[in-house]
């Protein structure tokens, strides 16, 4: 049985596919294969690139001998050109997300010697919840600089730390993310940090974002500093060393609450992830304004 999940988007959407491909390596006792081929497409306007490279994830399992192991240049439009082939002469079964809630079909009932590939986002934790610790290990930083350090050493001196992430950037600059998305109002964090503030009088704010000067404009409070100079994966580590978490409707700031969160941590999510579409992509136990 040959299984492989295609990755695409920022570095939150490779999480989540990587998460379904290692519950899927487990499920099955097999290798998954991690395509990369939708970063050799023109570029969109995303200006998305792999990043999971920066992680600790499984080098057996994310570069297995197969197909679209080739992920560099000629070798991966080869492997690319060539999986299309083998689709249309019935070599590989075509998997693919409908709609953005849990399917609990996803990899259940596979045949042995078939070839499936997965497309899709697979935005819920039901996927592979029961792997939080694996992916714990996993979604850690290859090589963390001293500055990494530094700045993790600063967040742990912090006895009630609470990361806010603000996302901006495309979801602002792109006409079709602002669609899909919307954009979280000021309002919104200042209601959470009231909340914060109820429960955690001494809490300290980490602001992380890709739009600092907005935020230091528009997130004014009382302890708060803001955090910068960094790697995006290096702001998610930084995120999920944290105590508690105010989360922007993005999945890059959702892992770092899912990794970072312990049974005492608060966690706040917008309660309308997308504009339009339906997901369960928010855990039941965290709070949703």
């Amino acid at each position: 049985m040959n299984l492989t999940v295609k990755l695409s988007g920022g570095l939150g959407n490779q999480m989540t596919q990587y998460a379904l491909a290692l519950a899927l390596a487990k499920r099955h006792s097999c290798t998954v294969c991690l395509d990369t081929s939708f970063f050799l497409e023109p570029d969109t306007g995303y200006c998305r690139i792999v990043s999971l490279n920066h992680f600790n994830i499984r080098s057996d399992f994310a570069f297995s001998p197969h197909l679209t192991r080739f992920s560099i240049g000629w070798k991966a439009r080869l492997a690319h050109l060539c999986r299309r082939v083998m689709y249309r002469y019935g070599g590989w079964i075509d998997v693919r997300e409908q709609g953005y809630r849990y399917d609990p079909s996803i990899g259940a009932e596979l045949q042995p010697g078939l070839c499936y590939y997965f497309d899709g986002y697979w935005q819920s934790e039901r996927y592979f919840a029961h792997l939080k610790d694996d992916l714990r290990r996993d979604f850690t930083p290859r090589q963390p600089s001293p500055e990494l350090e530094r700045q993790m050493n600063l967040i742990r001196a912090s006895k009630c730390s609470v990361a806010i992430h603000v996302r901006r950037g495309d979801y602002v600059s792109n006409l079709a993310a602002t669609a899909v998305h919307g954009v979280m109002t000021p309002e919104y964090y200042f209601e959470a940090v009231e909340m914060i503030n109820n429960s955690f009088p001494d809490a300290h704010y980490f602001v992380f974002s890709d739009d600092l000067d907005w935020c230091r404009a528009h997130l004014q409070m009382d302890r708060v500093h803001f955090v910068s100079g960094n790697q995006n994966f290096e702001d998610l580590i930084l995120m999920s060393k944290c105590h508690h978490f105010i989360i922007a409707n993005s999945t890059f700031s959702w892992w770092a609450a899912w990794l970072g969160e312990l049974p005492e941590s608060l966690v706040i999510c917008p309660k309308k992830w997308h504009t339009t579409i339906e997901s369960d992509i928010q855990p039941e136990r965290w709070l949703k304004i």
